[in-house]
């Protein structure tokens, strides 16, 4: 049993790798996207509280840009574990959605911790015996309860919302209902081992073993085997559907919703970008962009005569 469920975490681990960076290069590789330059952008420090921008200094294009990372983190930290947009934009989704992903941001957080706490055993720290082994040992039921509690909670809603909400019904696919009860099962059995083992010493034990290449050891109790295995083909399967959003968001902040640089000729390849996708043809059948159905470019329909758009329709 050993090596088998040793072999299917260290599978997991590869594919979640491969397939995250196989994301990211695709999505990098994309032709240039119409940037929203919607403000506030956050990275403009100061300027951000009322939605103010470089373009309003003097003679701007002369004066050396700052970008403030500072407010970037501190607005891409309120969305990602608050979801501060849904918040404002959807509460009643955000009453279930936020337990949710805060309670995977939860078991993360437990899982660095069964990390530390499996690192600390290798270098012959007692985990029991008071010191740092015993916070971290500490932190790790908190985060590990925590993470299991909060996502159950947050499955069970947004299995309901999904089931009866007439609004969502229409936009709820089986494999929708499929991957929440696919992580549902793993906040149950993490709760279980937790239940039986509070301070989860089979869990860290068994990611010393994967860091130490023990594959023989196997966790006692049967909750836990079952959280392993199911929790590995979680990792693996994340990646490889749409709940992989976390690579697209980092594209669609940076490269979309807040990417201001400005265009100087000669001193940005971004001129060289905007070149290239103007050479790409439409393919909208749309009347006010295409009407004669002709093949164009997009740079011939930017410099087109609109009257002589008007006469042609």
């Amino acid at each position: 049993m050993g090596p088998i469920l040793h072999l299917l975490t260290y599978v997991c681990m590869i594919v979640f790798v491969v397939a995250v960076v196989h994301k990211f290069n695709e999505y990098n590789k994309m032709p240039m996207h119409l940037r929203w330059e919607l403000y506030p952008v956050a990275h403009e420090g100061k300027k951000a509280s009322y939605g103010g921008s470089y373009f309003e200094e003097v003679d701007w294009w002369e004066k050396e840009r700052t970008v403030d990372m500072g407010t970037e983190m501190k607005q891409m930290s309120q969305e990602i574990l608050f979801l501060a947009a849904v918040k404002e934009h959807n509460p009643k989704l955000w009453l279930r959605t936020f337990p949710f992903h805060f309670g995977m941001y939860s078991l993360i957080g437990f899982l660095m911790l069964l990390i530390a706490g499996a690192l600390l055993g290798v270098a012959g720290v007692d985990m029991s015996g008071g010191g740092f082994g015993t916070v971290v040992g500490t932190l790790t039921a908190i985060a590990g309860f925590a993470g299991a509690v909060l996502g159950a909670i947050g499955a069970l809603g947004l299995i309901a919302r999904r089931l009866f909400d007439e609004d969502l019904k229409d936009f709820t696919k089986p494999s929708d209902i499929f991957n929440l009860v696919f992580l549902l099962s793993v906040f149950l059995l993490m709760a279980a081992t937790g239940a039986s083992d509070p301070y989860f010493t089979g869990l860290r034990e068994y990611v010393q073993s994967i860091i130490t290449f023990n594959i023989n050891y196997v966790p006692s109790n049967p909750a836990a085997v079952g959280a392993i295995a199911l929790a590995s083909l979680v990792v693996a399967y994340i990646p490889l559907t749409h709940m992989a959003h976390f690579v697209v968001k980092y594209f669609t902040y940076h490269n979309i919703r807040w990417d201001d640089r400005p265009n100087v000729p000669g001193k940005d390849p971004m001129g060289d970008q905007i070149a290239e996708v103007l050479q790409y043809e439409i393919t909208w059948a749309a009347s006010h962009i295409n009407p004669n159905g002709t093949k164009k470019t997009w740079a011939e329909a930017a410099t087109e005569n609109p009257e002589e758009l008007k006469e042609s329709k």
